[in-house]
């Protein structure tokens, strides 16, 4: 029993030993300056790219999806994605670079008459993604990283100057690191202006970064594939809601049951997840949902995640109901607030569709109901609990119960059962 005894005390402790201890929510613990409503700019230099291989569609020898290609270089070709909260995306990208696995591209992007409402860009993301360019067919990805603009402007000069960027596989297929890219990003405010740059300073910029890009070479012959750069380390974290039951949802079809309940969670280019659907105005969703997001290790980073209520429409586009963002730092720094289920309230544009069969919907209300503007009216409310932990690796998980959630853990049906034997009559 005392053997017993000591081996469970050493499993445990081992156990407890290898927890990991997440670092970029360490680097920068002061609050982030809130970004005041106008227009923005948002500026982009891609200076060049490192490290790319070709992808194949399909490769017979090795039995796999996706694969590198071992006998020819890629077609290099980046396509710079800024997604605004409401879902709608803005795509810009460069020109192609013929057989080339370390490209210039020497190119500048802008994004330009951004109207920002006062908490929208902390949930504004700016996705770069490098695909070999196919003339037939679909671009294939090389790999993707994401860069947090709320993160970017409250650095100095509220720019990210002259950085080096690990890309990673978004499908997972490929492990480790799968190139890198030297970018700049600005975001100018109302009132801000770009700071200039010498030419020294330029210089002395691409003197560190072609010392920071020869150690990755020479890591990467050593078999070191793991190896990033210090300012672009990232970290995975697993974001896991709970989400309990809903109630007093509105009117959203005017025929049928009314709604077609579903709640959905993004963040950055995450890999969307979505819950099952329920017609029902007081729905009771008992699911996990899991949503496994990267974190780049910089000073300032806070990704928010999104959780959206929406109307499933069959023959158009869903529509929000409402929805509502959560700080994946506060649910790491601050793990008790999300412990306990908690009711969410959501509030968005009137429910015009219970009093009015013929309601106009216009884009104030949209905006309303995608969390930009502050909402009006009352449109029910959600309980869920979360939490959030660093992660060693991807996990997902398939429910044949909703379309498209490839990172969905539902829940598990139970049956109950009693039976009585015997009764006897109370006085």
């Amino acid at each position: 029993m005392e053997f017993i005894g000591d081996l469970t005390n050493q499993v445990t402790s081992a156990f407890t030993s290898t927890k990991l201890e997440p670092e970029a929510f360490k680097v920068g613990d002061e609050a982030l300056r809130q970004a005041a409503a106008g227009e923005y700019q948002v500026q982009v230099q891609i200076v060049e790219g490192r490290g790319f291989a070709g992808v194949l569609f399909f490769s017979v020898m090795k039995f796999k999806r996706g694969a590198v290609s071992d006998d020819r270089l890629p077609d290099p070709i980046v396509k710079c994605r800024l997604k605004r909260a409401d879902g709608k995306k803005i795509v810009k990208k460069t020109e192609v670079r013929k057989q080339s696995s370390s490209p210039q591209f020497a190119s500048h992007l802008f994004f330009e008459g951004l109207q920002i409402g006062e908490n929208e860009l902390a949930a504004t993301s700016l996705t770069f993604q490098v695909f070999d360019y196919k003339r037939f067919t679909r671009d294939l990805i090389i790999g993707s990283v994401d860069v947090d603009l709320e993160s970017v402007y409250n650095l100095p000069n509220h720019e990210m100057w002259r950085t080096w960027l690990t890309l990673l596989d978004p499908t997972s297929r490929r492990k480790g690191p799968q190139g890198n890219l030297l970018v700049s990003v600005t975001v100018l405010g109302p009132g801000d202006r770009p700071v200039g740059h010498k030419e020294e300073e330029e210089e002395e910029k691409e003197e560190n970064a072609e010392k920071q890009q020869t150690a990755i070479n020479s890591a990467a012959e050593l078999d070191i594939s793991t190896l990033q750069p210090e300012s672009v380390k990232l970290e995975l974290y697993q974001f896991k809601l709970k989400l309990f039951n809903a109630r007093h949802l509105p009117r959203m079809d005017r025929f049928g049951k009314g709604i077609n309940a579903r709640v959905k969670l993004e963040c950055g280019s995450a890999k969307t997840v979505v819950s099952r659907t329920k017609n029902d105005f007081d729905p009771k969703f008992n699911q996990e949902l899991l949503l496994n997001i990267r974190v780049p290790v910089q000073k300032g980073v806070n990704p928010f995640i999104r959780v959206i209520v929406m109307d499933v429409d069959t023959t158009g586009d869903n529509d929000e109901v409402a929805s509502f963002r959560i700080s994946l730092r506060d649910c790491v720094l601050h793990p008790e607030k999300y412990s306990e289920p908690r009711w969410m309230p959501l509030y968005g544009a009137p429910r015009e569709l219970e009093t009015n069969l013929m309601p106009h919907q216009s884009k104030l209300h949209i905006k309303m109901n995608a969390g930009l503007v502050p909402g009006s009216a009352y449109r029910g409310s959600v309980l869920f609990s979360c939490n959030a932990n660093i992660a060693l690796k991807v996990r997902i998980a398939y429910n044949p119960h909703s379309r498209g959630a490839g990172l969905l853990i539902g829940a598990r049906g139970y049956t109950s059962r009693t039976w009585a034997h015997a009764g006897a009559r109370g006085c």
